[in-house]
């Protein structure tokens, strides 16, 4: 019980959870379906469409990465049977809701080839359009793979680690997430993003999962996969599963260790009979939607600007500072924010709390505005060192920074200081009466 204490303390800053009956973006609660974190999620309607509630409800650093990686799906339209979020608040993010359960848990019979072949077709059809729209899903798994026979429609949702040609990498100075071992790509568990090959690989271990039951890599392979990453193959496909031949073959040509052997796209259209001419315009800023003004913010003339977010006194005005940036003229803003590596316990969850939700905050209105952003948060670091790291790296044309101070109990990560010896171009941002707290 002493361990839990601090993380119980880090809690009670986070918001409380929604009730059934509330409303949300429009949407009313009518059922709470998970309730632990990071997300904890509810059934919603909006009066004519089933929607899904997510509440980010977490002190994980990388949970809060995934959420807000996701939450930036909100700046596209809605594509058919791609479930990314169409509205969000400072809490969470709403997206639609399949009216069938995941495969996971629905009771599909997908080893039934006749069954399987049509979710794989499904899941074909949706990569493509993804795949045309300079999309990557990079977590595929079968519980949020979703398909209703009778319907033949089939969705998928799960967007917290995709990326989007254009769009700020969230992870790319520190190391990238890896999904399960038993079903992440060989080139993730070596510390690499993944591209649309990585999302080949994730196409054929649902494939295989489906028919036969089970992952394609059991508890022994996960830990040769561990100990030696490069090249454990999966189990073969051909002469072992009923399925068609050139299916089977296809499942092992999938599931390559090597991205390169891996076959295309549109070679997995081709074997499973799917004629998908992919909408180009699936997933498309809006013309006049926040992206498209994001998007024209990112020439030679933006300029670039590093904010060091500490969560402490003058954090809301570094992000009115910001607005009023884009209002004026063309930017780019980097967001970088540190949880120190000194903190006693308790302290941290704390720090990470009051962090987490000024960040949700703050990004929302960005995304509102159209205002081109990238967003590093790094758990467990020196904040002098990192920030000096940071700024070798990007050669910002400027550097803005909040109170030097975290805000609890006057501990100083000494940003400033080494930010002034490094002879940047500097600005400290002060917190203006009304947001001063205690």
């Amino acid at each position: 019980m002493h361990n839990e204490y601090p993380r119980f303390t880090g809690r009670r800053e986070l918001p409380r959870a929604l009730r059934v009956g509330e409303q949300v973006c429009g949407v009313r609660i009518t059922a709470r379906t998970h309730r632990a974190p990071p997300l904890l999620r509810f059934h919603a309607t909006d009066g004519s469409r089933p929607c899904l509630v997510s509440q980010f409800h977490s002190l994980d650093p990388g949970a809060f990465l995934r959420w807000q990686n996701e939450a930036r799906h909100v700046l596209l339209p809605q594509c058919r049977g791609l479930l990314w979020p169409f509205c969000e608040w400072s809490g969470g993010m709403v997206s639609l809701r399949a009216p069938v359960s995941p495969l996971l848990l629905a009771d599909l019979p997908c080893h039934d080839p006749s069954v399987g072949l049509a979710v794989a077709r499904g899941l074909a059809t949706l990569l493509a359009r993804l795949h045309a729209a300079g999309h990557v899903h990079l977590g595929l798994h079968p519980r949020f793979l979703f398909h209703a026979p009778g319907q033949k429609e089939t969705w998928l949702s799960g967007f917290g680690l995709a990326h989007r040609r254009g769009w700020d990498d969230h992870w790319a100075d520190g190391a990238p997430p890896i999904p399960n071992a038993a079903w992440a790509a060989p080139e993730q568990l070596r510390g690499g993003r993944g591209d649309e090959r990585t999302d080949i690989f994730g196409f054929g271990a649902v494939l295989y999962w489906m028919a036969t039951g089970r992952p394609p890599f059991g508890p022994m392979r996960i830990w040769l996969r561990e100990m030696f990453r490069p090249g454990c193959p999966a189990v073969g496909c051909v002469g072992r599963i009923p399925w068609p031949r050139e299916v089977t073959r296809l499942m092992d040509g999938c599931l390559a260790p090597c991205p390169e052997d891996r076959p295309e796209l549109a070679e997995v259209l081709s074997c499973l009979g799917v004629d998908a001419a992919p909408d180009r315009g699936a997933g498309r800023p809006r013309p006049h939607g926040p992206e498209a003004r994001a998007r024209s913010s990112t020439g030679d003339r933006a300029r670039r600007v590093m904010v060091f977010y500490g969560g402490g006194y003058g954090s809301r005005e570094l992000f009115r500072e910001v607005q009023t940036l884009a209002e004026r003229e063309e930017c780019r803003v980097l967001f970088v924010s540190m949880i120190p590596a000194h903190l006693p316990g308790g302290l941290v969850e704390l720090f990470s709390a009051r962090l987490f939700m000024g960040l949700a905050e703050g990004l929302a209105q960005c995304r509102s505005q159209g205002i081109s952003y990238g967003l590093r948060l790094f758990p467990r670091v020196v904040p002098s060192r990192m920030a000096e790291r940071m700024v070798r790296c990007y050669a910002p044309d400027t550097v803005w920074v909040g109170r030097p101070a975290s805000g609890i109990h006057g501990i100083r990560g000494g940003v400033v200081p080494r930010l002034e010896r490094l002879g940047v171009n500097l600005r400290l941002v002060k917190p203006t009466a009304s947001n001063r707290r205690g």
